[in-house]
């Protein structure tokens, strides 16, 4: 099968296999050809064809384009979830070693001793800040995500609200 064919099938015909089909695709060519990692490729082919997809249906008639808008914040928001829950720890992590470091450092010119324990404490309460802050962080995804829809919402309304306004001044 051709990738066009795949491509019409997962953008026009809306085929929720050929669109898994073409984000496999697109993420195995992106870790081939350009050396991403295997999340980053998933999550960029993934985008590429979701938002390739929303486009074309905003094109066609009689589709809703104010549930695309939330279609696209609801993937967004599960994009950055997910990488947070993949990178998140580790960050955090590499944080405390930081933290750990340069107290350490500042620490060593009394004692030597200082800098692998500080930069060992530093590692140890970013991994357990990891551990509690990643679920911290998804929440306020979450949080972010509604806020972002309700906003949304009343954008479309005072939007409606206006349209009308003017369609009854001019009649």
């Amino acid at each position: 099968m051709s990738n066009d064919n795949l491509q019409t099938r997962a953008i026009e015909g809306n085929d929720s296999g050929a669109f898994t089909d073409l984000r496999k695709i697109l993420a195995a060519q992106l870790i081939g050809g350009a050396g991403f990692s295997a999340s980053v490729a998933a999550t960029m082919s993934d985008r590429g064809v979701f938002q390739a997809q929303k486009a074309y249906e905003a094109g066609q008639d009689g589709t809703s384009t104010p549930d695309m808008v939330e279609d696209l914040i609801d993937r967004n928001a599960s994009h950055v979830s997910v990488w947070v829950s993949q990178h998140g720890a580790e960050l955090c992590e590499k944080g405390g070693l930081a933290v750990g470091t340069a107290v350490g450092t500042y620490l060593a010119a009394w004692c030597p001793a200082a800098l692998p324990v500080c930069q060992k404490i530093g590692q140890v309460c970013g991994r357990a800040l990891g551990k509690v802050g990643t679920v911290l962080i998804d929440k306020g995804i979450k949080k972010i995500t509604q806020c972002a829809k309700s906003l949304w919402q009343k954008a479309k309304e005072t939007a409606g609200k206006i349209k009308e306004k003017i369609f009854s001044f001019f009649s």
